[in-house]
């Protein structure tokens, strides 16, 4: 039996993911496969490898994944020391301090890709012998590092992600009015850039409504927020001017509806159209997206890096290259029922296909045999993506 241990990246500890099939509970997408893929992996393959995961604090996660908390790169050294996993996962940052633990462990690593890193950390996951694999989450993250040696270790697994909550749940009449942005408050998911756009959307579309699932606190829940409660306080500043009426006070047609769990899929569910990140920044495999497509609803989003992996442009959803076409493009679907359903259908059927757990285990099961062998990785040919 192999020992395979998950580096996690910070997490909200108060957050329940004991039942990872229930849909994200309000963490954000990265935290949130930390947690899927030991547990979907040992659903579809029990007993075949003993999962750990190594935090700062002892969370609410399924019982069969072993916990290991430490606080400082000593305890993590010792950690790795002591328990010889065969391959530890981790998800490396810019001036990663994991990286003096990796040089003074003889023990496997397989960096998981979530977010490209800078060009320094790139080369320490090239250089550095013990780091055997780089998953990628999407493909036009690995593309992104074609001429860069670290191409020579790298792959690419999607993100899994199970649908039934969103198919199983109660089927909603859809409310044509609808619009609604599902991400976090942070300048990398660009929210500021619908912001922009709602109240030109709003004037074309006097009886719109746009419900915000999202928060400031999303990956970081001791961020101190701004006077309306909504994101950090020089971010809010940035994107809530016009969505503010005459008395200073949000407008009617916006709701911000805060963090949410599986109650956020009837919300989804009711909408006419969904947006995600309008410019595509920093998206690498956005569950976002996928969630929306699971519940039928068409996607708008920025036609750039992820969102090209996880949205087929007019099949799909729609991938707009500008603000003037984001507000064409909502008010587009807002206008076209017929076509907002059959954009809704074809989703559900990309993401089943696509992005199945048992797809993402089956690989992440190949992968791990491979490198037990000594195997060399395959590198993806490159996606021809004009």
């Amino acid at each position: 039996m192999l020992k395979i241990a998950l580096l996690s990246p910070s997490m909200n500890d108060e957050v329940d993911i004991r039942n990872p099939e229930l849909g994200n509970p309000g963490l954000g997408g990265t935290q949130y496969n930390f947690i899927t893929l030991p547990y979907y992996f040992n659903k579809f393959f029990p007993g075949q490898i003993e999962w750990s995961l190594l935090f700062s604090k002892r969370l609410l996660i399924p019982e069969h994944i072993i916990q290991h908390t430490y606080n400082s790169q000593n305890q993590l050294s010792d950690l790795l020391a002591a328990n010889q996993f065969d391959f530890v996962i981790w998800r490396p940052v810019n001036d990663d301090p994991v990286f003096e633990a990796i040089k003074a462990s003889n023990t496997s690593f397989i960096s998981w890709i979530h977010n490209v890193p800078d060009a320094k950390t790139l080369r320490l996951l090239a250089d550095l012998p013990n780091i055997k694999a780089n998953v990628f989450v999407g493909h036009e993250a690995l593309d992104l590092v074609r001429d860069h040696p670290i191409i020579n270790k790298s792959t690419v697994i999607y993100n899994g992600f199970d649908p039934r909550p969103y198919f199983q749940a109660q089927d909603q009449i859809r409310d044509p009015n609808s619009v609604v942005y599902l991400g976090s408050l942070h300048p990398a998911k660009c929210f500021h850039l619908l912001a922009q756009a709602w109240p030109k959307i709003h004037s074309k579309k006097p009886n719109a409504k746009l419900v915000v699932i999202g928060s400031g606190k999303l990956y970081n829940h001791e961020s101190e927020l701004g006077p309306y409660g909504l994101a950090e306080k020089r971010y809010e500043e940035q994107f809530i001017n016009p969505l503010l009426n005459a008395k200073g006070e949000i407008m009617d047609s916006v709701h911000f509806a805060g963090l949410l769990g599986e109650e956020k899929i009837p919300i989804m569910k009711k909408a006419a159209v969904g947006v995600i990140n309008p410019h595509g920044k920093s998206e690498i495999c956005p569950g976002s997206a996928i969630e929306f497509q699971a519940c039928e609803t068409p996607v708008v989003a920025g036609a750039r890096f992820g969102n090209l992996d996880v949205i087929v442009a007019n099949e799909t959803g729609l991938l707009v290259k500008s603000n003037q076409e984001l507000i064409d493009g909502i008010c587009e679907l807002l206008d076209d029922e017929p076509k907002r359903n059959q954009l809704g259908k074809n989703g559900k059927n990309f993401i089943t296909e696509k992005f199945s757990q048992e797809s993402t285990v089956n690989q992440w099961k190949s992968l791990f045999g491979k490198l037990s062998e000594g195997s060399k990785i395959t590198v993806h040919p490159m996606k021809k993506n004009w």
